[in-house]
């Protein structure tokens, strides 16, 4: 056994793999987040600047479309950080934002439902992907607390 530092708890070969599976599922919800953040806002950017140009048919939606799809690339941005201390609660809130845009389109336009989005499909999967492994990420760090294996973790009295 290993000693890090004094404060913490000495750690085995096992603890260690543990700690580096736990890095790694926060890295990977942590990814998805801001994959889904730099997305949303790439796509706000192009679509504002096409309302903007006046040529383009229809472009009073694209100034308010495009700035809205921007501010929730920000909130997944935001989310992304906020799933390198919590990644499965980061993960249930962005698929929450996900599905409520959803569900705001098909009551503004019922016909988009029944539209087949490829991109839709993908970005469900990411973030249903992102909520598994925060779960997972969640259950091993339990694991751990519940073994004292977990730093700077003060039991409840």
């Amino acid at each position: 056994m290993e000693q890090l530092s004094e404060d913490l708890a000495p750690v085995n070969s096992e603890t260690a793999a543990q700690y580096e599976k736990l890095n790694a599922m926060c890295r990977r919800a942590r990814a998805i987040m801001l994959a889904l953040g730099v997305l949303e806002c790439a796509v706000g950017c192009i679509v504002t600047a096409v309302g903007f140009a006046a040529k383009f048919k229809g472009s009073a939606d694209a100034r308010v479309f495009g700035p809205l799809l921007v501010s929730i690339g920000v909130v997944f941005l935001g989310l992304a950080f906020w799933a390198r201390k919590s990644p499965l609660a980061a993960s249930v809130v962005g698929l929450t934002i996900f599905l409520g845009i959803i569900i705001t389109a098909a009551v503004v336009n019922p016909s988009s439902l029944s539209q087949v989005n490829p991109l839709k499909t993908v970005v469900l999967v990411a973030l249903g992907s992102a909520v598994y492994e925060g779960w997972q990420h969640h259950r091993l760090q339990r694991q751990l607390i519940t073994r004292g294996a977990w730093p700077n973790h003060r039991p409840a009295r």
